[in-house]
């Protein structure tokens, strides 16, 4: 406890607590030295959420730089499906990794997360040229998992990406669907 009163507050104030535990440190003083345990211990949690505090502030700050909203892009379902996936080249979820970056400091890291997310949504609406058309088939969003619809509902969306990450689709079958639902979000065919 000691080494993290020093490396948060300083030495000067480790030995000075240290410096007060052991001279109070009497059977009659067990009340005293419980009231500067919570006093450190409150220190410590105060000090964590203000690092932290100031971590999310500064990311909010960069990704607003990049023209990206924290708020909305952190709460986008999409966004934590997507980080649930693995990081290409590795056997951990990219949410590991954001995890890891913010945790660390490594607020720039954590935001290119938040970068390559609305990178891959952007050429999600923008790979296939055909994406801008409407999908005349006339399938509903009911029906086998390789129809298309043209009307998508919150429960289609839901059961696309619930089986995505079982591993129902390959790649480019997920692609498929994918751009079938952006085309559905572009022409307002997206019902509740």
């Amino acid at each position: 406890m000691s080494d993290y009163i020093a490396s948060e507050y300083g030495d000067d104030l480790a030995n000075a607590i240290l410096g007060m535990i052991k001279k109070n440190a009497t059977p009659s003083s067990g009340e005293e030295v419980g009231q500067l345990r919570q006093q450190v211990e409150d220190m410590q949690r105060s000090s964590s959420q203000a690092s932290r505090d100031m971590r999310i502030t500064s990311l909010t700050q960069m990704l607003k730089a990049r023209s990206i909203d924290f708020q909305k892009t952190d709460g986008d379902p999409l966004f934590h499906d997507w980080l649930a996936q693995n990081h290409p080249g590795t056997g951990n979820s990219r949410q590991d990794f954001l995890a890891q970056h913010f945790n660390n400091g490594n607020v720039e890291a954590a935001a290119q997360f938040y970068s390559d997310f609305k990178a891959q949504e952007r050429s999600s609406y923008t790979e296939n040229p055909l994406a801008k058309h409407v999908d005349v088939s006339g399938q509903t969003g009911s029906g086998d998992n390789d129809a298309q619809p043209d009307v998508w509902t919150g429960d289609d969306v839901t059961k696309l990406y619930s089986d995505q990450r079982k591993g129902k689709f390959t790649r480019e079958e997920f692609e498929k669907k994918e751009q079938s639902l952006n085309r559905a979000m572009q022409n307002g065919d997206l019902k509740p």
